[in-house]
């Protein structure tokens, strides 16, 4: 028997802004691609034939690297423990690595046909949008958040892998759009799921808003002191006398 856990998180401290506008009749062709900034990201892709093109752009990058602490352990318990008997590893992260991806278009196409097809990310969270059309109006906004500070804990042994993960993260997006053969619109996570089509002219609007919160104290050297267990409310139920908390009592909801 046998178990395996890993984690990879990366970023790059930047600050990025580009603004831009176009204004003509032709061919296009563009494509823009953010990865890689903590698991938060976009790609568009467009393409148009002879036509008309009025569009205007706004991508604004922000990251950085505060710290990032590990601290791991790899016990064999039949040295202290016999009737557990097994080799175990745990993991404690503490990171900050705050990032913000802010998208805004606009785009006014009439001619012989273009596609599009945009795709905003954060972590497990992707929304997607695709065009076709001969006359299409599109106006859309985006923005993706890590917050500071997330705490990641881990407990592995052969027999299994536990997890812990708290981030505060979010997504926001609104869309309308006008288009006269196809709109495509998706929204995918670990717990949600939408797709949709329409074939012909269509107007669409949407709004998603996404967030991924929780709570702790003020104090960064009591971190390992007040670490939830199961839900949030038990959390404030903590008191001075729960000290020492380790891996093992975060999993486990017998502690409190």
């Amino acid at each position: 028997m046998s178990s395996s856990w890993s984690r990879c998180q990366s970023t790059v401290p930047l600050f990025f802004n580009a603004e831009t506008r176009v204004t003509g009749n032709g061919n296009f062709s563009r494509h823009v691609s953010v990865d890689g900034f903590a698991k938060i990201g976009l790609n568009e892709a467009s393409h148009g034939g002879q036509g008309r093109l009025v569009m205007s752009d706004l991508l604004s990058l922000s990251s950085q690297v505060d710290w990032i602490e590990i601290n791991e352990a790899v016990i064999n318990e039949s040295l202290y423990i016999p009737i557990k008997g097994q080799d175990r590893y745990t993991v404690k992260i503490n990171e900050s690595l705050p990032t913000n991806v802010y998208s805004k278009q606009s785009i006014l196409y009439r001619g012989k046909g273009m596609y599009a097809k945009n795709v905003y990310m954060n972590d497990d969270k992707k929304i997607s949008t695709s065009y076709h059309a001969t006359d299409l109006l599109k106006s859309v906004a985006s923005v993706g958040i890590l917050a500071p500070q997330a705490y990641v804990f881990a407990d592995v042994t052969p027999a299994r892998a536990l997890q812990a993960v708290f981030e505060k993260r979010g997504m926001a997006f609104a869309l309308t759009s006008t288009s006269d053969l196809y709109s495509g619109f998706s929204f995918v996570s670990d717990d949600a799921f939408i797709d949709e089509a329409y074939v012909g002219k269509f107007k669409m609007k949407k709004v998603i808003t996404t967030q991924l919160n929780y709570t702790y104290p003020d104090i960064p050297d009591r971190m390992e002191d007040y670490l939830p267990c199961c839900t949030s409310a038990n959390f404030y139920q903590i008191e001075s006398k729960h000290t020492g908390l380790d891996v093992d009592e975060i999993f486990s909801c017998d502690v409190f």
